[in-house]
């Protein structure tokens, strides 16, 4: 009966926040035209009539566009920007409540009957998969709606380091103790590489839309595979399946047949999409061959506290520098329900999904994790369609799409059925066996 009371409260609580943003966005302070606006910005020929962000988060539609939701403020408006589709706070509200309120019972109900154990791996991927899904489609629209992706990296960096240093401190205090210094310091290089990721991530997420991000991720694979073919010695270069091969020439193919139907496509966004698949490899890489090797007695908790601070500073420095009226941006924003719901549901999710990819890196391998992000993929094309409202300009852009998703998960799923297989310590193993240099 208890549990009975507990899951209607819940369910009240979650019909009730979009109700909640949009009041308090009734109930916003006017401030003064100086602070706020800053100087104005002439309309481009043909602008929508701008509207303030409490109105247009108010609409009953849920689905706005982005130009109905520009001020006046040259903090918020930029007219060379493609105009992009926004779900408001409510929508990606239910989003959550629809993907990750049956998880969080599920882990909770295992939890209490002492069967979490048999079921952990299985519980962890499919909560990869959701929490993914869910913070691209709200960094989406909180990117969308205030404009300033790097004061959104640091709302998110600040959330992580503070809620996973909190964490680490109550919980984790004796294993940081137990584990080498040099450990920590060896870390470092991978919070580097997390801080260059991450800034260029939301960049992406800001100039880019959903689909264009999954498309250009999805190339990742093509680009370390040209990468360690060119640099790796002949006995560590990768050998692929015939399947495999397939699978990277139509993942390639989908993603230029994608690019060249895409008439919008802006020079910074292709730019900014091809940084963010020449950083994540290394990221990546550096990451996984830590947690399998002199980092792996780290607790996961003060990883994600490390590189939570690691990209504090940057990300606030370069938000500070783009926004000419910083204090009035960021009281202007804390005053919005609905930019609050947007920043603590992305920041919620943000710091979940970076601790899921630790543990699975942790506990699995880098082709487990690549696995559980092309099926999160389809997650994000659905929202991105759905909630979003993208609409594909021809049939041969929509087959580039299809393509890439498919191949993506084509390429995912052959590399974990491969007899050769990266076990936890770094080293090849061949149907558990010991590597062939071993025997």
């Amino acid at each position: 009966m208890k549990r009975l009371v507990i899951a209607a409260a819940c369910w009240q609580l979650v019909q009730t926040l979009p109700t909640a943003f949009h009041r308090l966005d009734a109930l916003q302070p006017t401030l003064p035209a100086a602070a706020a606006q800053g100087p104005a910005v002439a309309a481009p020929p043909g602008a929508v009539a701008p509207h303030s962000l409490a109105t247009a988060s108010s609409v009953g539609s849920g689905r706005l566009a982005l130009k109905e939701l520009l001020t006046s403020s040259d903090v918020f408006a930029d007219p060379t920007l493609p105009v992009q589709q926004v779900a408001s706070c409510g929508t990606i509200v239910w989003v959550f409540a629809a993907l990750l309120g049956p998880i969080i019972a599920a882990w909770l109900l295992l939890h209490r009957s002492g069967h979490l154990g048999v079921c952990y791996a299985a519980m962890l991927a499919i909560s990869m998969v959701a929490v993914t899904a869910c913070f691209d489609m709200a960094n989406q629209s909180a990117s969308a709606v205030m404009d300033a992706p790097n004061a959104i990296t640091a709302t998110h960096a600040s959330a992580l380091a503070m809620l996973m240093g909190l964490w680490s401190a109550l919980r984790e205090l004796r294993q940081l103790q137990a584990s080498p210094a040099s450990a920590v310091m060896q870390w470092t290089v991978v919070a580097i590489c997390f801080t260059v990721y991450q800034l260029v991530n939301h960049m992406v997420s800001y100039m880019c839309t959903l689909s264009e991000r999954v498309v250009f991720m999805n190339l990742c694979p093509v680009a370390s595979f040209l990468i360690e073919t060119l640099v790796m010695p002949a006995e560590h270069k990768p050998n692929l399946t015939v399947i495999g091969k397939v699978s990277l020439v139509t993942m390639t193919f989908g993603a230029f047949l994608f690019a060249y139907e895409r008439h919008n496509i802006t020079a910074s966004g292709l730019l900014y999409a091809s940084l963010l698949v020449l950083t994540v490899i290394p990221y990546r890489v550096s990451q996984r061959y830590l947690l399998s090797g002199s980092c792996k007695s780290l607790p996961v908790g003060f990883l994600c506290a490390m590189d939570g601070a690691a990209l504090l500073l940057p990300s606030a420095s370069l938000s500070g520098l783009s926004l000419e009226h910083s204090v009035a941006s960021f009281r202007h924003w804390f005053s919005t329900g609905s930019v609050v719901g947007l920043l603590l549901l992305s920041s919620v999710a943000f710091v979940a999904n970076h601790c899921m990819a630790l543990l699975i890196l942790k506990a699995g391998s880098a082709t487990s994790y690549l696995v559980y992000y092309n099926i999160a993929n389809f997650f994000v094309i659905g929202g991105s369609f759905f909630l979003f409202h993208e609409v594909m300009e021809s049939s041969l852009m929509a087959a580039g799409l299809a393509l890439s998703l498919l191949s993506g998960l084509t390429y995912a799923v052959e590399a974990s059925c491969s007899p050769w297989s990266p076990r936890e310590d770094g080293k090849e193993d061949m149907k558990g066996e010991r590597s062939p240099e071993k025997r």
